[in-house]
Parts: structure tokens; sequence; C-alpha cells
């Protein structure tokens, strides 16, 4: 780890993803279904979320729109992107008012705050 990526402490991390979650469900949000990866026996099932329609376009122009989602039944990963949560960085953790957080324990990714 070094100054800018850093360690992420769990708690925090559960208590932002649950604010940031609860700040989009209270929204109009978009949701999409996509593969990492082509191959049958590699590729990493994705539940996006985000809070803006362009947001989510992208996100599915970057992944894969699979005919079946999630054949094999394998562990999903969560990406929640929500472009106008603003993070407390006294309150969450954070460097800043946005965020961009992985967590490969729980298969979560968090973008908070990032409009572009």
């Amino acid at each position: 780890w070094g100054p800018i990526n850093r360690k992420f402490p769990a708690d925090k991390f559960d208590a932002l993803w649950a604010r940031v979650e609860a700040f989009n469900n209270a929204q109009e949000h978009f949701v999409s279904h996509v593969h990492v990866g082509a191959a049958e026996d590699h590729y990493l099932a994705v539940k996006m979320t985000t809070q803006t329609a362009w947001q989510n376009l992208f996100g599915r122009c970057l992944f894969i729109n699979p005919a079946k989602y999630n054949p094999a039944g394998r562990d999903e990963w969560q990406v929640l992107n929500v472009a106008n949560f603003e993070c407390v960085p006294e309150r969450d953790g954070t460097n800043s008012d946005g965020c961009v957080i992985l967590n490969f324990a729980q298969k979560k990714v968090l973008i908070a705050g990032m409009r572009y």
C-alpha cells in the first residue's frame, strides 16, 4: 500500500456502502447484469447499479452483455456507482467527497461522487 492506494477499514466500507445504496435506492436508478470475460469457464458475473442512465450505458459498453446471465451460477460481483452521493471524509473515512473502493473479500466495487 502507498500514499494513494491504501487499506480501507471493513466496518467503514460496510457503513459507506449501506449509506450510498440507501441514497441510490431512494431515487430512479439503473441495473444491468453483465459479464467480465467471454470464456465460459472463466467469466465473472457482475450486477452493476448506477444512478445515471449514461453511466449504466457506459458500463454496458465496457462489459459483456450475455445472452444468458451467469449460467454457471457463480458468485456475483457488485458495482455500485452513484455520482451525486457526497462522502463526508470525517464520517466515511474517505480522503475527499468522492471515492473508488474495491472490496475483494465481498466482491464489491463502490464508486461514489464521481461525476465523470
